[in-house]
């Protein structure tokens, strides 16, 4: 056991070691390519102005000038790459330090005084033909220019970043190296103090996990011991953790599935949003409610369902926030139009943190529409018992009035007095009568009784016997057929053309008076029969549009509002829809919706694109 620890101790010793020699030599082969970099930098720089003091030496001997002008000093700075020039009239009789501080003394009244300071730093701390640094990334370089007896010195300046960041990082990199290597020997130390330390940690919460290990034994080799007795069991028990893995795999996988199959199962649309907002699920039902395609909103911000307005958002906001439930509420969306009832709801976890919010969606279009039906047949219902009521007492008066309208013009006729008034109460009377007639005809059950026939010539019966009547002279009826002439279903005719006809006389009356257009079209659409009727007159208001099928209710002075209202009623006991669409000034469309059930159609009929009556 002895053998055996101190072989681990030789084994740490020597990998610190090793970690040691190799810091150390990556300092020196590190400091060494930048020192071998930097000289052969330096040597290249120290060239090229060895080069360019040469050239300058030669123009000063030549023009034995004691100045450079300012001209050429331009040039030459330019040409040759140069920051300053200096030309001193003489240099020091000896290099020494007290003979450079002589000469400076005895040659300051020809230095600017500006560049007293700077010149003398070069003078001292320079040797000729050697490149010296001076402050930041100035270098310099020194040579002597003999002019006759005496000798002067051309002082060269030079910015070279490179070389100064070079010699930079040659500084520091020496003194890192010092700090890196006082910092290796204080870790080898304490590294090879602590390096046990996790082992008897190991040790110590093996054991009291319950895991037996002899106290005797080392830490390194007992803990080693102990990880391959606890991999030889985890090997034993690996097929029993496969087994339980693939069983809860599957588990969470069919419960997934069946929230799945429930979601897209269910007659409710029901969106899901996480609680940063983004839409998680989007089912089946809430698809076809709102036209939404989950493939584009599915991970989208909820904010850009385009049926929401900003209430619905601001409750699903607070829900998310806040935490709030909002009750079920009922709203009209306009494009599509649609009636959805909608329950806003948070989503919690097991420990009733929120994570999300749900949308309840149900579509109540159907019920409302079922609702305005039975209050409609309620009305209804309330007018017939009314109407039979009233139609009795008025039906009494009526009668003695227009007996006694008759008497009267009787006696007028026999004294020969004027009865122009009494024929008009006369005719008064007989509308009233029609309009009480008109009245008990809506009011009443119909007695329905369809039978098969043929519905293009139905309706071109319709629109000839309408072109001769007086009160339509001055309107154009128009007829396109695209359907089957010979196209036959189940009507009432005299029903439906009590239908069509009210509705002309509505589209005719558009136009009052004036000179106009009805355009009739029939044509199969989703399996149906549909029939256009379509003027161009002066149109219905948006907030009138819906009462026009209301009894009594008329945008006509003359009218009396029973004409659309019976229209609906009959077309709605052919299973059928009037529907109506109209704008302001441009005109109304009126359609009837009629189902192609029980359908009849002959072999090799021709089919009418148009008839214009």
């Amino acid at each position: 056991m002895y053998k055996k620890k101190k072989k681990y101790e030789l084994e740490v010793h020597f990998g610190l070691l090793v970690l040691v020699i190799i810091m150390l030599c990556l300092n020196i082969v590190s400091n060494y390519v930048i020192y071998n970099a930097k000289n052969i930098f330096k040597d290249d720089i120290n060239s090229d102005l060895y080069k360019s003091s040469l050239i300058l030496s030669r123009y000063i001997q030549n023009n034995q000038v004691t100045s450079i002008s300012e001209a050429d000093e331009k040039q030459f700075l330019y040409k040759y790459k140069l920051d300053d020039i200096v030309l001193l009239p003489s240099m020091p009789k000896e290099y020494s330090k007290e003979a450079k501080l002589r000469w400076l003394n005895s040659i300051l009244f020809h230095v600017p005084q500006e560049d007293i300071l700077k010149i003398s730093g070069i003078i001292l701390t320079s040797e000729f033909y050697t490149l010296t640094r001076g402050e930041n990334d100035q270098y310099y370089f020194v040579v002597p220019v003999s002019m006759g007896r005496n000798n002067n010195i051309l002082i060269l300046s030079k910015k070279i970043r490179k070389l100064a960041y070079l010699d930079d990082a040659s500084d520091t990199l020496v003194i890192i190296s010092m700090i890196t290597l006082f910092a290796i020997m204080l870790i080898y130390f304490l590294l090879y103090r602590f390096i046990l330390s996790p082992f008897r940690k190991l040790k110590d919460k093996a054991k009291s996990a319950g895991r037996t290990i002899p106290s005797e034994s080392y830490e390194v080799n007992s803990v080693v011991d102990e990880y391959q007795t606890i991999i030889k069991e985890l090997k034993e028990k690996e097929s029993e953790l496969v087994e339980l893995h693939k069983e809860a795999s599957t588990r969470a996988e069919s419960f997934e599935q069946f929230n799945e199959y429930l979601l897209g199962s269910m007659q409710a649309g029901i969106i899901t949003i996480d609680k940063s907002g983004t839409i998680l699920t989007i089912n089946n039902a809430a698809e076809k409610i709102c036209s939404l395609d989950s493939c584009i909103f599915v991970g989208a911000d909820f904010n850009q369902l385009p049926f929401l307005f900003d209430s619905l958002k601001g409750k699903i906001y607070q829900t998310l926030t806040n935490k709030i439930f909002h009750s079920y509420e009922e709203y009209e969306f306009n494009n599509p139009y649609l009636r959805i009832g909608i329950t806003i709801s948070p989503i919690c976890d097991s420990k009733t943190h929120q994570i999300g919010a749900s949308i309840l969606l149900n579509d109540i279009s159907k019920i409302k529409e079922l609702q305005s039906e039975i209050e409609k047949n309620r009305q209804m219902s309330a007018l017939g018992e009314m109407s039979a009521g009233l139609a009795h007492q008025l039906r009494n008066s009526l009668g003695a009035i227009v007996g006694y309208n008759q008497l009267m013009k009787k006696r007028l006729t026999q004294n020969d007095i004027e009865t122009t008034t009494i024929d008009s109460m006369a005719l008064e009377l007989r509308e009233s009568e029609m309009l009480i007639k008109r009245f008990l005809n809506f009011t009443k059950p119909y007695d329905y009784s369809a039978e098969k026939e043929y519905i293009v010539p139905f309706i071109e019966d319709i629109i000839d016997t309408l072109s001769i009547r007086n009160d339509f002279a001055h309107i154009k009826l128009n007829f396109e057929n695209k359907l089957h002439h010979n196209t036959r279903i189940d009507i009432d005719q005299l029903l439906l053309k009590q239908a069509m006809t009210n509705i002309l006389e509505n589209s005719k009356n558009a136009y009052n008076n004036e000179n106009g257009v009805i355009d009739v079209k029939i044509y199969d659409e989703n399996n149906n029969v549909v029939i256009t009727i379509q003027d161009y007159g002066c149109g219905i208001d948006k907030d009138k549009i819906k009462k026009i099928f209301t009894p009594f209710y008329s945008t006509s002075p003359s009218g009396t509002g029973l004409g659309l209202p019976l229209a609906q009623k009959v077309i709605a006991l052919h299973n059928g829809q009037l529907l109506v669409e109209s704008t302001h000034g441009e005109g109304t469309i009126f359609k009837i919706i009629i189902p192609l059930e029980n359908q009849t159609r002959e072999e090799n009929s021709e089919i009418f694109l148009s008839n214009p009556k």
